[in-house]
């Protein structure tokens, strides 16, 4: 026994001296694999010391005969050898990631100290059990200690405040119209993926998302996102990695694809903060999204409104391509109608609603040519809460019909001839809380008198260009999603500003202000194109080039099949031909990532011709995304007996440049085939791990 004895406290000593260990020397020490993995071994181990020290501490308040048993002598060394191993493992872990805040720090010396107790506790066990005024109040200190660094712990793995987290106030759900676009949407997105890594207490990498100040800072390394600039913002690139990647963000998971969208678009308006969502651009990608998750605004279930639902045959009947009605929520009596394409609206289609005009609560005309008498029909939906009637050709004269409507709330006259008489009209409205009036005539002095008069009322003006800045304008919009569609296709580019001229190019080339094409008309696209256009204005800065890519339907295989290290899948190949162009987000599915050669074979049933093959790949320097070093094109009438075709070569990138979606055109002479091969050679370096993207594959 005395061996043992002499045994263990040897084990107790050695442990603390490697403890203090790595604690001097924790910023020189290279942890080698199996140390690493000793490390990660922390958050299994640690259960097992916590509950035999807390056993070990009831042993102080037994009789004395019992405390100074062999039992509770091995209990204790038991315990405090444990905790010895449980501290160094966390320490080895810290030394893998970098881990900053005051909750790390805490739990860090929480656990050092923890051990360095249960080792005085065992060495001075009999000095403690013969002095119990003294051991037993330490006991109650330890474990106090012990519950409080559990608790650090916690908070480090899942979140700050993770233990008190289910009597936390519940959020409530913000309307739309008062809703910031930081602290309403995106920071309780942070908060619920990123904040258990990013927190004041656990700000790992030196970030942390507990507020803007930390999230404006960024991490050590770079900054958390450049504003306007998804491709190149570092959080956008992580959390699009994927998941598999050491790098990929948040660990162990990939963000829905709504909330994917929901972030990339935030950065693309500019990562706004303290502004609200509805100062945002009619069509704004991130406006959109962010109505979607905030719609509708908990008072729209069924309960709320006294009217019964209309039939669902009628819903159907009223639905086509340029006017959608839908239920406002799940079970809801309400609707939302939306009207699209002003050449199609005629006040007919207006009036065709009238079978539910009890059920309409949200009506949006925004650039129809909606007129001052069709107000009329308008003023018989006696329920109507919310009405869009931006762009519109709505004067003062039409404002009178919507005093019939009690329960208007929210109206938008935004680039309409409404003036402040008819404005006036407007505010005094019992129901009206929010009258939106940017791009007017209004005067501005005449608002601020109104406003004052009736502060009931919330008028929101916008910005007005008065040419006191010089600010840069947003990218033109094309009403057509970039991807893959049948010839012949027309194209319409828009802006939300008036009086923005749109130039465009076509050959590659960046559109400038003078010698680009000015769009005027839609373009009709009978062939692969690639459409680069800016926007440009008098005393404004022209805006950023949009690039949008459009294939033309090529031919369909009857089967595709992917062979990489001489193993076959044939699901992976639908990917390249699902009509679907992947964009920047190569998490979302829609990619197929190549590390090594890799051939792809397109088998049809007849003979077809072929001479040109468009491929849609993803290049992104920084992240070790290239395109293929070289691609091989083969063409036959079976999968045995082929021919190359055609060789395709590029460059390896020897500085950083933009993240962007290329598109190789790989052209040869026209050839009857029943089976066509690409194989992709991706480039091989040494120590680094180079991807390759493709996303579809379209051949002519």
């Amino acid at each position: 026994m005395p061996v043992l004895k002499k045994t263990g406290e040897g084990l107790l000593l050695a442990g603390i001296f490697f403890l203090l260990f790595l604690l001097l020397f924790e910023d020189r020490i290279h942890l080698p694999l199996w140390l690493q993995v000793a490390g990660r071994m922390h958050p299994m181990f640690l259960h097992f010391p916590i509950t035999l020290l807390l056993v070990y501490f009831v042993t102080f308040w037994i009789p004395l005969n019992e405390a100074s048993s062999p039992w509770v002598t091995i209990i204790g060394f038991i315990a405090a050898f444990s905790a010895i191993i449980t501290a160094i493992m966390g320490l080895l872990l810290s030394l893998q990631e970098t881990q900053d805040g005051a909750v790390f720090f805490r739990h860090k010396w929480g656990g050092v100290s923890i051990a360095l107790l249960a080792f005085l506790f065992y060495f001075l066990h009999s000095f403690f059990i013969r002095k119990k005024n003294i051991g037993r109040p330490l006991t109650i200190a330890a474990t106090v200690l012990v519950l409080i660094t559990g608790h650090w712990g916690g908070d480090l793995t899942h979140g700050e405040n993770y233990l008190l987290q289910p009597f936390a106030a519940e959020k409530k759900i913000v309307p739309l119209s008062q809703a910031i676009a930081y602290g309403d949407i995106i920071q309780p997105l942070f908060q619920r993926r990123c904040a258990g890594c990013h927190n004041d207490g656990n700000s790992k990498g030196g970030l942390s998302l507990s507020d803007t100040t930390g999230m404006l800072k960024g991490g050590k390394t770079a900054a958390f996102f450049i504003a306007g600039d998804a491709v190149h913002s570092l959080f956008l690139k992580r959390i699009s990695l994927p998941a598999e990647d050491k790098k990929h963000m948040p660990p162990n998971m990939q963000l829905p694809a709504e909330e994917l969208q929901l972030l990339h678009s935030w950065v693309k308006a500019g990562a706004p903060l303290n502004k609200k969502i509805i100062s945002l651009p009619e069509k704004d990608s991130f406006l959109l999204l962010a109505s979607r998750l905030l719609q509708p605004m908990g008072n729209a279930g069924q309960s709320t409104y006294r009217f019964a639902a209309a039939g669902e045959k009628i819903i159907r009947s009223l639905n086509n391509n340029y006017r959608v009605v839908t239920p406002l929520d799940l079970n809801s009596p309400a609707l939302e109608v939306q009207f699209y394409g002003s050449k199609a609206y005629t006040s007919k289609s207006l009036e065709e609603l009238l079978p539910v005009k009890q059920q309409i609560v949200t009506l949006g005309l925004a650039k129809m040519p909606v007129k001052d008498n069709e107000l009329k029909i308008i003023s018989q939906m006696s329920n109507l809460q919310k009405l869009n009637i931006n762009y519109t050709d709505i004067t003062d004269e039409g404002i009178v019909y919507l005093h019939a409507l009690k329960e208007l709330q929210e109206i938008t006259l935004s680039g309409t001839a409404v003036t402040a008489k008819g404005m006036e009209q407007l505010v005094k409205l019992a129901s009206v809380k929010e009258i939106f009036v940017w791009n007017t005539t209004i005067d501005s002095n005449k608002i601020n008198d109104l406003q004052k008069k009736f502060k009931k009322v919330k008028i929101e003006t916008g910005y007005r260009d008065e040419g006191q800045d010089v600010l840069p304008l947003n990218p033109p919009v094309v009403k057509i999603i970039p991807g893959v569609y049948d010839p012949p296709l027309k194209i319409n580019m828009s802006h939300p500003l008036k009086g923005v001229e749109i130039r465009y190019t076509i050959d590659g080339s960046d559109p400038d202000s003078i010698h680009s094409t000015v769009y005027n008309a839609p373009l009709e696209l009978n062939a692969f194109t690639v459409i680069r256009a800016r926007a440009f204005k008098p005393k404004w800065l022209g805006s950023k080039t949009m690039k949008a890519v459009y294939f033309m339907k090529g031919l369909k295989p009857d089967s595709v099949s992917i062979v990489s290290d001489e193993r076959e899948n044939i699901n992976k190949g639908k990917i390249l031909f699902d009509l679907e162009t992947g964009d920047v987000n190569v998490g979302s599915g829609k990619w197929l990532g190549l590390k090594k050669t890799t051939s792809a074979y397109m088998f049809f049933k007849d003979p077809v011709l072929l001479h040109k093959i468009a491929l849609n790949m993803f290049v992104d320097v920084k992240s070790k995304m290239f395109l293929p070093a070289k691609m091989e094109v083969w063409g036959g009438m079976d999968k045995n007996n082929m021919k190359l075709l055609k060789t395709w070569k590029s460059k390896l990138p020897l500085k950083e440049v933009s993240a962007d979606l290329v598109q190789p055109i790989i052209d040869f002479a026209e050839m009857r085939v029943k089976c066509i091969g690409i194989i992709i050679y991706p480039f091989e370096i040494k120590k680094a791990d180079v991807q390759s993207f493709i996303s579809e594959i379209v051949l002519e």
